[in-house]
């Protein structure tokens, strides 16, 4: 939910790898040279486009709280990649990444901060019981889904909803892409102060749905309800 899923793709005669296993920082290993180039000592989430030719991820956020995504072109590592800035508001950050089919362009979320809800110390027994730890601390989030157009640099909005995060992203054709979301945890964490029962906690933990977003006419609905990460089947060549 907040970490980073490791970078491993085969593509021509490189291989695009994470460089530790925090997930943050990727390389390319030409398997002809055998020289592994250091791309991004601090590149997360990265995906590598359908054509096999360019890499996004999420960058570090900048000094002025700008939330940004970066391109890498593969056959070109010896040129400045791109840098480009999706949102300058602190308060948000980018969540996952994705090409569309034409890699003219990248699907993402945004996540923004809008509590941080934490136990109260009176519940730190039962804290400690249910959890191990005390206090226990939620954060309640909303969450947008865009795209950002590489050509024009128009950065369009496609889908809000009150959500923890919006995360594996898929597209399924040039006109229809999808995404995991996952509910907030304030309404389980009501129950828990409430003092509700092991089975009532469980039978209440955050839902996750399958949403596809059609893009024109543009449009959104649920695919699949308490289901997670999709895998599209790839076309035939």
């Amino acid at each position: 939910m907040g970490g980073n899923s490791l970078a491993f793709y085969w593509t021509g005669a490189q291989i695009v790898h994470a460089t530790n296993c925090s997930g943050a920082g990727v390389a390319a290993l030409d398997l002809n040279t055998q020289t592994d180039t250091p791309l991004d000592i601090a590149l997360a989430r990265v995906v590598l486009s359908d054509d096999g030719g360019f890499i996004a991820g999420v960058a570090p956020k900048g000094e002025d709280g700008a939330s940004a995504i970066a391109i890498y072109n593969l056959d070109k590592l010896d040129t400045p990649h791109r840098v480009v800035t999706v949102a300058t508001d602190p308060n948000l950050s980018v969540g996952h990444v994705a090409w569309n089919q034409s890699a003219t362009g990248v699907f993402f979320s945004l996540i923004q901060l809008e509590a941080e809800r934490t136990t109260a110390d009176s519940m730190q027994d039962r804290a400690l019981q249910v959890f191990g730890q005390s206090p226990v601390m939620i954060r309640v989030n909303f969450c947008g889904f865009r795209f950002y157009n590489l050509i024009d640099d128009s950065n369009s909005r496609l889908y809000t909803a009150p959500a923890h995060v919006l995360a594996n992203i898929f597209v399924l054709d040039g006109n229809n892409v999808g995404f995991t979301q996952i509910e907030n945890a304030d309404v389980w964490l009501d129950l828990f102060e409430e003092g509700r029962s092991a089975a009532d906690l469980s039978y209440n933990i955050p839902r996750q749905f399958v949403i596809v977003v059609t893009l024109d006419p543009a449009g959104s609905n649920i695919l699949l309800e308490d289901a997670g990460q999709v895998a599209v089947r790839p076309t035939e060549p």
